[in-house]
Formats: structure tokens, C-alpha cells, sequence
């Protein structure tokens, strides 16, 4: 279930878009009498003399503009071209980031996040050359937003963690709670709760003045639903109770049903029953007149939940078809694998075998496609503040060697005392050289921890698959042929996480140094037909032709490295081609070099992305021609394996066109 914060994706709903944008870009005025309080800045324009230089009347009217956000958005698109005109004219930066900022904010507000990316861009561009850090902290907070909304959790994490630090740098406490609350709701979705808990307990810590009690309000009902899902449920209720209350006094209609949704959780784990159906029934009153999808999605799969519990199959069953229409009108894949999850175990309940298999499938694909997004989110998150680490060393270690080289003037004092303050600036490096390198040695080991760590959660699926299909079997609740066809249809998905995991082992072992050759004398061919039959479902699948020019010939390189190198190009060149295409394979000398090469008339490589995959750590994994899935490091992790056995290759490509990868060995 997704945490509900200003990062929560928008839906149709009118009242709900209100509700994210007030909050996120802390237009406070909209909850302040948005009228008068732009008929008091309308009257404070007309106060001051209009001359294009003025930078008081430009700062004015930027504050005129922001009253019309969520209120009308020509208006705040019209004076901000205005605030963009007259700054251009007086050579204002201030005003042309401010004016590109309420365009950006403006595309934002209507869902046109590519226009807001364009407009925000320049906005940062302009904001970073002026001494004014509220308007910065404002840019980076709306890019924050906008990358969020298109769905890219990397870029909205790290311009909230820019700004974050911009904000304790600047010591601004609304921003800090609030790129905090963001940041923790990022990693809230991607069901790290470990990583959010101390984020939300930043920002409670800063939201200590009276005028941020929404703000409060809306930490504790994501830090209620976090302490809920782990169990901890004496703490969830003491929060989710403070929060209640808070959005009953201020009419945050939303916020107040989905605290009701987590007091039914809470409820139904305590085995408090009537408690639970009376929240759910205040939960669905509030969704139904709010038309947010996406709670009555939560709140039906919270009922069906409850008629379980109260032995009441039919009306389950129900329940969870509804909710199940709720949640794939609001796009919500979580809420999907929660119905399609319910539906499994009402239906083995009910002893409709058929009916239990058919969900539990359902429940797998929407499992391993959510597992899979959130694998190669967390890893580009890890990438991601890796970076942003080594960045900030970068600046204080700048600044260091900066003060170093002003404490050289000290020279002129005298040889003596130069030399004396020269050994003792040395012993002091030296000292504070080892302390950062074992600092950063420390951080490296962690990150990759965590990376094997994720690796070995999330590729567990198919095995629990199996697990759970031998528990079906044995409770005598399918047969025998059940089973074996079950077997056959993940069999498949069994052989692919093999790979996965192969392929991972070899990354990983690359990024820590552990990866070393072993070469010998190997028939390239023998090699090459073992790793294609390897393949045979797949290439029977897609009805693809193979054209082989083989040739006997020995090269030199690590048995296994080869095997992994062969069969993520092999594998490639089937996710490429389309279904009845064909993939040529070829086995020839030229001069004192053994050349393989395998080409295909695919998809194609932009030279963008064979950059990428060249000189980026992971790249972002790209859909075959039959929406086959990928990790991203398959091809990066043979490139490296090629590299290491000091093998040279090419790689040609033409978008639409196909695909041509050549190996050159030295021969034998």
C-alpha cells in the first residue's frame, strides 16, 4: 500500500490535486483566505511606481502570480511571462528564475510534466547564479515533484536530497521537514521501511512551529502506516490518532480516510472486528464522496480482509472483485497484487482449485514486474547517494586543498618556520588521508551489502512459486497433471532467474575486485552450440531463424567467462528480434585473429545507450520485441568479462536496422 504524501502520483480528482499541490510547493496562502490575500498584494502592485528596474516590483508581482496556483491557471501562466518580460528587460536573474519556476509549477499542475521539466530546467539554470536560497529550495523542491509524477524515483530523489542539504545549509525548517517527509515517502513505496522511518523522525523533529501542524499531521499518517505494516501496532494507533484528529479540524477529507483505512489495519490485527467495519465504514463514506480511486481500492481490499475474518467467503470474494476494478482504474499494482493475493486464499478456502491457481499466477507476474521495478530502483537509489556522497566530498575536499594552498603564504615568515609548518601539514594530511580512505572503504563494503542484499529478497520468487504449488499439491487441493503443467509454465521463469542471478554474481564480484581469469584452450565452437541450446524454448517461441558459417577453431579465455559472455549476447539478439526474424552466427579468421560475430535484424542500439553501456555502472533496462523483462547489467557484465580477458570487440548498430557484436580473439 502506498504512503500518502505530496509525493503520492495525482489522480483525476479535482480536491485531491488541491490537497498534493498546497502542500508540496507550501503555498500556504491558499489555506489562508486566497482572495484577500491577493486583493492585499493587487493593492501593494498598484503602491509601487512601475519602472523596469525595480526590483521590489518584480518580487511583488512573482508573489502575485503564486496566488493564482490551483486557482486559475492561465492567469498564473499570463503574469508569469509578464514577471519573465520585465526581468529580461532590467537584466533581473532573480525574476527569470522566479517567472520559469511558476511556468514550470503551471505545466505541472495540468500533468504536462515534460513542459514543466523544460521550464524548470531553466529555472534551476538561473536560480543557482542568484544568492537567494528560498528560491532555490522552491526550484529543486518542484523538480523533485515533477520527476516524481514521471515516475523516475532516481532524479526525484536526488534533487530532494540536494535540496535537503540546501535547506539544513540554509537552516530553513519547513523546507527541511519537507524534503524529509519526501524523501521518506520515496522510500516508503519502495517498501524500504527501514530507510523511511528516520526520515520521518527528521521531520517530525523540525515541525515544531504551530503554523505546521498539517504538516505534523501528514508525517505521523505515514510513520502510522510504516509502524502498521511492521507490527508495531500500540505506536501506529497513538500516531494515527493525532493525526485524525488534526485532519478533522482542518476538513483534509483524504487524509482523514486513509487514517481510517490504517485504524481498520490496525483493528483487524487486534481482532477487533466491529471496530474495524465501523472506520471502514467512515473510510468508504469519504472515498465515495471524494472519488479517489485509489482509497476505495485500499478500503474494499480492507473489507474483503474483514469478511474473511468473520468467515463470510461469498461476501469477500466480492469485495475483493471491486476493489480489484479500483485499483486498476487508478493504476495501482500494489493494491492489484493485495486483491489477486485475497482472491487466491478465498478461493483455496472455497476448494475451487482452478480458480486458486489462476490468481495465484495472476498474483506472481504482478509480484515479479512490481519486485523487479523496485530491484532496479533501489539499486539506482544506492547509485544515486553514492554519488551524491562523493560530490559533497569533492566540495569539502576543494575547499580543503583551497585553504591549503592560502596557508602557503606563510611562507615568508622564514625557512624555518616553513619547514616546520610544512611537516607538520603532511603528518596531519597523511593522518586524515587514512582516516577518508578507511571512511570510504567502510562505505563501499555497506553498499555492496545492501546490493547483495536486495538480490537475495527479491529473486526468491519463482522459488516461493514452487514452494507454495508442492503445498497445493501435497494438501491433495490439485493433481498430479495440475502440477506438472505448473512446473512446465515456470520452468521458464525458474531458468530465467538463473541467469539473473548469474549475471549478478559476475557484476557484483567486478565491482569489488574479485573477478579473475582463469584462461584456457577452448573450442569456440563446441561452446557456442552448447550456450544456443540453452535457448531452444525461447527461439522456438519466437519462430527465429538461425544462419550458422561456423569454423573449428581454439581460443584462448576462461571457460565460464566465455559461457557468460556468449549467452547474454545470445540472449540479447533473441529479446531483439522480432517473433520469425533471424540471427546470424559466424566463426572466421583474419590474419592472426579468431573473429566471432553474432548479428541480428532487431530492434537496433542508439549510440546514446551503447555509450551508456560502455561507461555506466547499470544502465536502465529496455523491453524486448515480446515485452521480454531485463536487468540492465546483462551486457554491461559481458563487456566487463570480455575486458578482463583482454579480448577486443565491436559493437555496430543502426536503430530499426539490428544489431552487430564482434568478438576478436587472438589465435591459437
Amino acid at each position: 500500500m502506498l504512503l500518502r504524501n505530496c509525493f503520492i502520483p495525482f489522480t483525476t480528482n479535482k480536491l485531491w490535486r488541491r490537497i498534493v499541490f498546497t502542500n508540496f510547493l507550501l503555498t500556504s496562502f491558499l489555506l489562508l483566505g486566497q482572495e484577500k490575500y491577493r486583493d492585499s498584494i493587487r493593492l501593494k502592485l498598484k503602491s509601487i511606481e512601475v519602472t523596469t528596474n525595480d526590483s521590489l516590483y518584480i518580487s511583488t508581482l512573482n508573489e502575485y502570480a503564486r496566488t493564482f496556483i490551483q486557482e486559475n491557471n492561465d492567469s498564473l501562466l499570463f503574469y508569469a511571462e509578464l514577471l519573465g518580460e520585465k526581468s529580461r528587460a532590467s537584466h533581473n536573474i532573480l525574476g527569470q528564475a522566479m517567472s520559469f519556476l511558476n511556468k514550470g509549477t503551471a505545466f505541472a499542475t495540468v500533468g504536462k510534466f515534460k513542459e514543466a521539466e523544460i521550464e524548470l530546467t531553466k529555472a534551476l539554470r538561473f536560480g543557482k547564479t542568484t544568492n537567494n536560497g528560498i528560491i532555490l529550495l522552491k526550484i529543486y523542491n518542484a523538480i523533485a515533484l515533477n520527476n516524481f509524477l514521471l515516475k523516475d524515483y532516481t532524479k526525484a530523489f536526488t534533487y530532494a536530497q540536494e535540496g535537503l542539504y540546501l535547506a539544513k545549509k540554509e537552516n530553513n525548517k519547513e523546507m527541511i521537514v519537507l524534503f524529509n517527509m519526501n524523501i521518506g515517502a520515496i522510500f516508503g513505496i519502495l517498501e524500504d521501511n527501514d530507510v523511511a522511518l528516520p526520515y520521518f523522525k527528521e521531520a517530525l523533529k523540525f515541525a515544531d512551529e504551530p503554523s505546521q501542524e498539517f504538516t505534523k499531521a501528514m508525517v505521523n499518517t505515514n510513520m502510522a502506516r510504516l509502524y502498521e505494516k511492521i507490527d508495531s501496532l500500540e505506536i501506529a494507533s497513538n500516531i494515527v490518532d493525532l493525526a485524525t484528529s488534526t485532519m478533522k479540524q482542518l476538513g483534509a477529507k483524504s487524509w482523514l480516510s486513509y487514517n481510517y483505512i490504517t485504524n481498520a489495519h490496525i483493528a483487524l490485527k487486534r481482532d477487533s472486528l466491529d471496530k474495524a467495519a465501523d472506520y471502514l465504514e467512515k473510510s468508504n463514506r469519504l472515498s465515495k464522496e471524494l472519488e479517489d480511486n485509489e482509497l476505495l481500492a485500499e478500503n474494499y481490499l480492507a473489507l474483503s480482509r474483514l469478511a474473511i475474518a468473520n468467515s463470510q467467503l461469498s461476501i469477500a470474494k466480492e469485495h475483493a472483485k471491486t476493489a480489484m476494478v479500483y485499483a486498476e482504474s487508478a493504476n495501482s499494482i500494489a493494491n492489484r497484487i493485495t486483491g489477486e493475493k485475497l482472491l487466491y486464499q478465498i478461493a483455496l478456502e472455497q476448494n475451487d482449485t482452478k480458480a486458486a491457481l489462476t490468481h495465484l499466477e495472476s498474483y506472481q507476474k504482478l509480484s515479479e514486474l512490481q519486485i523487479e521495478t523496485n530491484v532496479h530502483s533501489k539499486l539506482l537509489l544506492l547509485e544515486a547517494t553514492s554519488r551524491f556522497q562523493k560530490d559533497k566530498q569533492l566540495v569539502v575536499e576543494t575547499r580543503t586543498q583551497q585553504e591549503e594552498e592560502q596557508s602557503n603564504t606563510l611562507v615568508i615568515v622564514g625557512i624555518i618556520l616553513f619547514c616546520l609548518l610544512l611537516l607538520l601539514f603532511f603528518g596531519f594530511w597523511n593522518h586524515k588521508r587514512k582516516i577518508e580512505e578507511n571512511k570510504k572503504l567502510d562505505h563501499v563494503v555497506n553498499e555492496k551489502q545492501k546490493i547483495f542484499s536486495i538480490i537475495g529478497h527479491d529473486l526468491t520468487s519463482p522459488l516461493n512459486t514452487l514452494q507454495q504449488s508442492i503445498e497445493l499439491y501435497k494438501s491433495k487441493y490439485i493433481t498430479e497433471e495440475d502440477l506438472r503443467n505448473t512446473l512446465d509454465r515456470m520452468k521458464g521463469g525458474i531458468n530465467h532467474s538463473s541467469f539473473t542471478l548469474k549475471n549478478m554474481q559476475y557484476w557484483a564480484k567486478s565491482q569489488i575486485g574479485e573477478l579473475k581469469p582463469d584462461p584456457t584452450e577452448i573450442n569456440l565452437e563446441d561452446i557456442l552450440l552448447q550456450c544456443i541450446s540453452h535457448f531452444k524454448s525461447q527461439i522456438d517461441e519466437k519462430n527465429i531463424e538461425l544462419e550458422y558459417e561456423l569454423a573449428r577453431h581454439y581460443v584462448v579465455f576462461d571457460k565460464e567467462h566465455l559461457i557468460v559472455v556468449l549467452e547474454n549476447l545470445i540472449s540479447n539478439a533473441i529479446k531483439f528480434t522480432p517473433t520469425s526474424g533471424k540471427i546470424s552466427l559466424k566463426i572466421k579468421t583474419n590474419n592472426s585473429n579468431v573473429i566471432f560475430s553474432i548479428c541480428d535484424k532487431g530492434v537496433g542500439i542508439s549510440a546514446t545507450t551503447i555509450k551508456e553501456i560502455r561507461e555506466a555502472e547499470m544502465v536502465n533496462p529496455y523491453p524486448g520485441t515480446n515485452l521480454e523483462k531485463g536487468t540492465g547489467i546483462g551486457l554491461k557484465t559481458a563487456l566487463i568479462l570480455i575486458d578482463l580477458n583482454k579480448t577486443k570487440y565491436t559493437i555496430d548498430s543502426k536503430i530499426n536496422k539490428g544489431t552487430c557484436i564482434s568478438l576478436l580473439f587472438n589465435a591459437i
